[in-house]
C-alpha cells in the first residue's frame, strides 16, 4: 500500500457547533485527528442566503481514510485475483473471492456506515 501523505485516520466529528451572531442555526462541524487536532471544518451558513448540508460534508470527510483504506485493499486484492486467473489457479481464485466477500464486504460497510451516518 502506498504511504499516506495525508493526517492518519481515523477522523472523527465535533459538533454541530454553537449559534453564533453569523449562524443564529448553528451547524458548523470539525473534523479532527485522533489528537482532536482540527484538519478541516464544514460550515452550514457559506452565504446569507445559503446553506450547505455540513452534517453529512463533515460524515464524508471524516470517513475519508477508511474509504481510502477499503480501495487500497480491494485494488490489491483485485491484483491478486488477475494473478491467480492468468495462472488458472481455481482454488486460490475462491479463497480470494471468500475474502473479498467477507473482509472487503466488512471494510466497506464500515466505511459507509461512518460516511453516511448508516443513512443513504
Amino acid at each position: 500500500m502506498t504511504e499516506a501523505k495525508h493526517t492518519p485516520g481515523p477522523w472523527e466529528i465535533l459538533g454541530p457547533g454553537k449559534p453564533t451572531s453569523d449562524a443564529p442555526e448553528g451547524g458548523d462541524f470539525a473534523i479532527t485527528d485522533s489528537n482532536k487536532d482540527i484538519i478541516a471544518e464544514t460550515f452550514f451558513r457559506v452565504s446569507a442566503v445559503k446553506s450547505r448540508p455540513s452534517e453529512a460534508n463533515a460524515r464524508l470527510i471524516a470517513a475519508a481514510p477508511e474509504l481510502l483504506e477499503a480501495l487500497y485493499w480491494y485494488e490489491g486484492m483485485a491484483k491478486e485475483m488477475g494473478k491467480a486467473a492468468i495462472r488458472m489457479d481455481q482454488k486460490r481464485i475462491l479463497e480470494l473471492m471468500r475474502e473479498i466477500a467477507v473482509d472487503y464486504g466488512k471494510k466497506a460497510s464500515s466505511a459507509i456506515a461512518k460516511a453516511t451516518k448508516g443513512q443513504l
